[in-house]
């Protein structure tokens, strides 16, 4: 939780020294890294910034290759427990006075980690920051559209999942796994004009 708190910050203020708080709602830029997470370029970029979060020692190596089947099966079941009575129940509480995304994350990570160290450890990885690191790297190699999807949901963007579909949304579908391609959009509220944001988006867009 700790190493979040202090390098999604640094993200905000990249995003922001490049304009998109001002041009963009949270839902708009939420939406914008979704279809950014399409590229290749970008989800390597991704499973690159994670090891160096956790385990930079795995940059000067190549990512892991793992069978097709077994990372579907890891972000399945990742995606089950998400989905699940039990953690949904947790959602509303633990978000209540939640102001910020890298806040969602901290208080969220300590749910969420042991589902990472879980599909780790499936894929022969160790249950440890290394071997996390090692699982979300590999992840973002695959251009199957399920794995890129579950890959979004489960490892790249864990609070835009619990804000607005875990929390609100989970009653409109079917909650098993692989149903996430029937899985209502998220609406993006139409924009008047620019505002202006702070070094962090807010959760919610006023």
């Amino acid at each position: 939780s700790r190493i979040f708190r202090l390098c999604l910050p640094i993200i905000f203020r990249v995003c922001a020294s490049h304009g998109l708080y001002n041009l963009l709602s949270l839902s708009e830029l939420l939406t914008y890294f979704r279809q950014l997470f399409n590229l290749p370029q970008c989800r390597e970029a991704l499973g690159q910034i994670r090891c160096l979060w956790i385990a930079p020692q795995l940059l000067s190596s190549s990512p892991d290759q793992v069978p097709k089947d077994r990372m579907l099966a890891a972000l399945r079941r990742i995606w089950r427990e998400m989905s699940s009575e039990e953690f949904r129940a947790r959602v509303p509480g633990l978000l209540s006075d939640v102001t910020g995304i890298a806040m969602a994350m901290d208080r969220m990570l300590p749910y969420i980690y042991p589902m990472w160290e879980d599909g780790a450890e499936s894929l022969g990885f160790s249950r440890s920051l290394e071997g996390v690191a090692r699982f979300h790297r590999s992840a973002t190699t695959f251009d199957d559209p399920e794995i890129i999807e579950l890959s979004w949901r489960c490892i790249g963007s864990v609070p835009e999942v619990l804000r607005d579909w875990l929390r609100h949304r989970v009653s409109e579908v079917d909650a098993e796994a692989g149903s996430f391609l029937e899985m209502p959009e998220v609406a993006t509220p139409v924009v008047a004009g620019p505002t202006v944001r702070e070094s962090e988006p807010p959760l919610h867009d006023d």
